[in-house]
């Protein structure tokens, strides 16, 4: 019976190690991010853009295609933003568009490839990709976007980067404000 059951153990064995080299297994490794070169409205998060209601807007283009250190384009982006409102009517609009030449530049739409069919009309082209930002705060004061403060609103927004250039297009109403912007590239590496 010992011999039976040092068969079998030295069998199993020889089969294990025959289905690992048979099948190739390998270790699972971590899926690795490259952070590609930012592009901000200002080196300092406290050189802001000053924005004045009906005045106008601020716009930070990203080129996917700019060469990078290791030649990758981004399969995503995030626009981090700081906003300071000079009141609480501060509302800050912010608008994602895209372009493959630079020229002509296409609101992004909350469609989804991967939505279901159905028997209805699912498009709406009226609804794009845009963000709304009411500035919450009672001790601003008019003060710019600066961290001692304490009166500095910051969010990320998740991009696709489907074409050559992506832009955030920022205006506000109501009362002004200072914003700051940046858009952070990140390409998975796979191996």
């Amino acid at each position: 019976m010992k011999k039976l059951n040092k068969m079998l153990g030295i069998s199993a064995s020889i089969m294990t190690i025959a289905l690992v080299y048979a099948f190739g297994v390998q270790i699972a490794k971590a899926q690795p991010t490259y952070i590609g070169l930012t592009v901000q409205t200002a080196t300092a998060t406290t050189s802001v853009r000053y924005l004045t209601p009906g005045t106008g807007t601020t716009t930070l283009t990203y080129d996917a295609y700019v060469p990078t250190t290791n030649s990758y384009t981004p399969a995503f982006a995030t626009l981090l933003i700081q906003f300071a409102g000079s009141s609480t009517a501060s509302t800050l609009g912010i608008n994602i568009e895209y372009s493959q030449d630079g020229i002509d530049w296409y609101k992004s739409s909350t469609l989804s490839p991967f939505s279901p069919g159905t028997t209805t009309n699912a498009v709406n082209l009226g609804a794009t990709n845009s963000y709304t930002w009411t500035f919450a705060s009672s001790t601003v004061g008019g003060t710019g976007v600066t961290a001692a403060t304490g009166a500095t609103s910051t969010r990320a927004i998740m991009l696709s980067t489907p074409l050559r250039y992506v832009r955030s297009v920022v205006s506000i109403t109501g009362a002004g404000g200072a914003v700051w912007q940046q858009i952070v590239p990140t390409k998975e590496l796979r191996y």
